[in-house]
């Protein structure tokens, strides 16, 4: 009986001593978390008078500036979260600022040479390119502001019940044949398309190839089974649908598809980063420096293919490689162009389109507009008067509200990352991250038109999913109870 106070006692005491660290903890960040967002706050008086300032700084001063705030804002929300440079906020901005500002390392350091080809970059010359980079800055700046207002206020979770393993095996169980399933449906649309010898030629080829299928689609659900996937530790399925997508990963990255992986990878990494504890920030920058350093080596392979290219593994450079994927500030600098040359802004045409057509498809019926020919479809817009450059978050915001929409958009991505970046997250709640952050990750160098779209579906299908699955545990501890009482 003494034992049983004693050990009742212990636990008691344990619980306590707990629940202290935990508030100390807490405390300890809402501080630090407050010592930060009063910097940003400083940081944003001083952007919103620079925005008055009829001249901007040079080119280079501006891409110092914006490169400095970059690294600040990656340093501020690496200690202000629970998961610190792996969180979901925070590899968001990582991701956006490579796509945005990877350009200005090479124009600083001048790395390459042959940079800047000017065939390739002349629309980064003159104040329309500064402004662009300036515009970016903004962006980050709204960003970082809104995740520690919104991450001071909600504060981090703690103590969070933690819902029922088996549930966390089915969804990652689900997640797993969707990844195998679109993984292999990519690799079977392609090989009708380009053929096996097709998957090692140029990157261009296979886009003409492929443009008609529906092999887009197939990158969204990859995602989000990969996202799923990782929930749970592999078992036998998911090891092998891991191991098909590695396929996929490595084939398509030498192929040209950059964001068709990396972005599916970084959403998956920020959810393995919630169960789990990952590399500290010296063992992160080695793998971010070998991975650019292979990005540079495959961005020969997009313009002759792999079986036609000959290069050296010693040739990869990753200031090289942030060129080629910083190029997304190209589209910035286009919509600015756009609009200093008189066009009206599209007042949320790009955002609503999805919406409109799908009226259009009712109401018009075969008279609708071609989507090739819809120009309220930023991608076709972008496609058919500057080329295949791609799309930009900061871009399309812009196109659509000038800079009032910059920070509108940023703002509630960064309100909406910073709910999930809270720690010791459930289950469901991750698995809704997932349905979320894929499209949003895509939407950084994509244009926003299948991110609605493709949240509405994820959702309604992780609905079913989780009420199959609850009603199945349900059954489940049923009959076990049930058992207990019939012995």
């Amino acid at each position: 009986m003494k034992s049983k106070i004693y050990d009742n006692d212990h636990r008691r005491l344990a619980r306590s001593q707990s629940q202290r660290r935990s508030v100390s903890f807490e405390a300890s960040n809402r501080f630090r978390r407050s010592i930060h967002l009063i910097f940003w706050f400083l940081i944003a008086i001083l952007a919103l008078l620079a925005s008055f300032y009829a001249q901007l700084p040079s080119r280079s001063a501006m891409s110092w500036v914006a490169l400095s705030v970059f690294a600040l804002a990656v340093f501020s929300l690496s200690r202000c979260t629970h998961s610190g440079f792996w969180s979901p906020v925070t590899l968001f901005l990582i991701v956006l600022g490579v796509f945005h500002l990877g350009l200005l390392a090479n124009i600083l350091t001048g790395i390459d040479p042959e940079f800047p080809r000017s065939s390739d970059y002349i629309w980064y010359d003159g104040p329309i390119g500064v402004y662009a980079i300036f515009l970016t800055t903004i962006a980050i700046v709204v960003y970082v502001l809104f995740s520690l207002s919104a991450l001071t206020l909600m504060g981090i979770t703690k103590n969070v019940p933690q819902e029922d393993r088996d549930l966390a095996y089915y969804l990652s169980n689900i997640g797993a044949w969707l990844l195998l399933a679109s993984t292999v449906a990519w690799f079977l649309i392609a090989i009708i398309s380009v053929g096996i010898g097709g998957l090692l030629g140029s990157y261009q080829n296979f886009l003409v190839a492929t443009q008609a299928t529906p092999i887009n689609l197939t990158y969204i659900t990859t995602g989000v089974g990969l996202g799923m996937t990782v929930l749970a530790p592999a078992r036998r399925v998911a090891v092998a649908a891991l191991i098909v997508f590695a396929l996929f990963a490595c084939l398509g990255f030498f192929l040209g598809l950059r964001g068709e992986v990396l972005f599916p990878l970084a959403v998956a990494v920020s959810v393995l980063a919630q169960r789990r504890s990952m590399p500290n920030v010296l063992g992160a920058v080695i793998g971010l420096v070998s991975l650019l350093a292979m990005i540079s080596l495959a961005r020969e392979v997009r313009v002759s293919g792999l079986s036609d290219s000959e290069f050296n593994l010693t040739e990869g450079s990753p200031v090289e490689a942030l060129t080629e994927l910083g190029s997304t500030l190209r589209v910035v600098a286009t919509v600015v162009h756009w609009h200093e040359a008189g066009d009206p802004f599209r007042l949320g045409d790009t955002y609503t389109v999805t919406l409109a057509r799908t009226l259009e498809q009712v109401t018009q019926g075969s008279q609708r507009i071609p989507a090739h020919d819809d120009m309220r479809l930023f991608n076709v817009e972008i496609l058919n008067r500057a080329g295949g450059v791609g799309g930009s978050l900061i871009g399309e915001a812009y196109h659509n509200f000038a800079v009032i929409g910059v920070i509108g958009v940023m703002a509630i991505v960064a309100v909406l990352l910073s709910y999930f970046s809270r720690g010791h997250a459930t289950t469901t709640s991750m698995a809704v991250y997932v349905i979320i952050a894929v499209p949003l990750f895509t939407h950084i160098r994509n244009s926003f038109v299948p991110v609605i779209p493709a949240v509405v579906v994820g959702l309604i299908f992780l609905g079913i999913a989780l009420k199959i699955g609850r009603n199945r545990m349900a059954r489940k501890t049923k009959d076990a109870a049930q058992e207990r009482l019939a012995r």
